[in-house]
């Protein structure tokens, strides 16, 4: 399953280049959540909250600072980051299981 709208909305973002090499981390189960979620695939569409992405990945504490008084910019990438840290949380506890590592 592969949604055809947060394909395209991340490919327009500033996350073509993560997305297009990751497909390990960036699977159906990603798409899904970011898609499940209104706020995030508008924001991946929005020019703005992608060049906030944008800004994440080169410098976040310089992009926070800049954004501090976007609250809603600081929403988006407070919640985006928080379905990332999810999602890598979840693909560790996968990559441990597989590994033998998380039998206990």
């Amino acid at each position: 399953l592969r949604l055809e709208e947060v394909q395209e909305a991340m490919k327009n973002s500033s996350l073509e280049g993560l997305v297009g090499t990751c497909d390990e981390w960036a699977n159906d189960d990603l798409m899904q959540k970011v898609a499940n979620n209104p706020r995030l695939a508008a924001g991946l569409r929005n020019p703005k909250f992608a060049s906030a992405l944008e800004a994440m990945q080169r410098d976040p504490k310089a992009a926070m600072t800049k954004f501090r008084n976007h609250p809603e910019i600081i929403d988006f990438l407070q919640e985006f980051c928080g379905v990332m840290g999810q999602h890598f949380t979840k693909l560790g506890k996968e990559q441990d299981q597989s590994n033998g590592k998380g039998r206990g």
